[in-house]
């Protein structure tokens, strides 16, 4: 598991949660090799770090067995659970878990495979306000970010602070590129002193929002925005009934999971 730091204690009146991804830990090489990044990232942009839930388990299970090097026939149970879940409306589309309970179940599926992390992502108030302005001008129908933004969800309680992660929003509303896809990090260091933590990320929301400002501005290269200064909080896995090894497939599925 990741470590934690001290941080600045989440207000859950100043920040509002979009939902919940299993989010698998990923290397960034060319960057942590200068220096400036850690030798693991997490990031919410799906650009970087494989997620659950996801498209591609929606559209294809064996590409999530790869990815999360999980046995086929237990990709095929994560499958079923995302898209029944989406059915139920306890997933956004595109796939984001409303819940924190519907996130842990999909993490005791692939701990045991993968180093993953259950992270509650969302924005401070008034960032939330100016993407919920930005998707009014662009769009008639608001996307569903925006909706899950509107529902003015707090963070729920136990969450360890992680971060600030610099990320665009796509053409579709959507979480796009991150600031780790380039060398903005680098860029915002040599003009700026702020270097990123222990996760890759920005401990201060100011020094992230003037992240953002920077990227938005071209005076740090970086992909089009606009950009927004994502707030990621980790939380421990609970140990429950979906999380006792692999109990939780029971008898029948542990065979089927097994012949797969």
């Amino acid at each position: 598991m990741l470590g934690c730091m001290a941080m600045p204690a989440l207000s859950a009146t100043g920040h509002v949660c979009v939902g919940y991804l299993v989010i698998k830990r990923e290397t960034l090489p060319g960057l942590s090799g200068l220096g400036v990044l850690p030798a693991e990232i997490v990031s919410i942009s799906g650009c970087l770090c494989d997620h659950l839930p996801s498209l591609t388990v929606m559209e294809d299970p064996d590409a999530v067995s790869q990815s999360f090097c999980l046995p086929r026939g237990v990709a095929a149970l994560v499958s079923a659970l995302v898209l029944g879940s989406v059915r139920e409306g306890a997933m956004a589309y595109p796939p984001v878990c409303r819940t924190r309970p519907l996130a842990e179940r999909l993490l005791a599926m692939v701990s045991s495979r993968c180093a993953a992390e259950l992270i509650g992502f969302g924005l401070q108030r008034s960032d939330a306000a100016r993407y919920m302005c930005w998707c009014e001008r662009r769009w008639q129908q608001r996307p569903s970010l925006a909706d899950l933004l509107s529902e003015r969800r707090a963070f729920t309680a136990g969450d360890i602070t992680l971060g600030f992660e610099p990320a665009t929003v796509s053409g579709t509303g959507e979480v796009g590129c991150s600031w780790l896809c380039s060398d903005a990090p680098s860029q915002f260091l040599d003009r700026t002193g702020v270097k990123p933590n222990r996760w890759g990320l920005i401990s201060r929301h100011s020094d992230a929002r003037r992240c953002c400002d920077m990227l938005d501005s071209g005076e740090i290269r970086g992909e089009p925005g606009p950009w927004f200064p994502w707030l990621l909080c980790r939380y421990s896995r609970r140990v429950g009934k979906w999380d006792r090894g692999r109990d939780w497939r029971g008898p029948k599925q542990r065979r089927r999971c097994q012949s797969g």
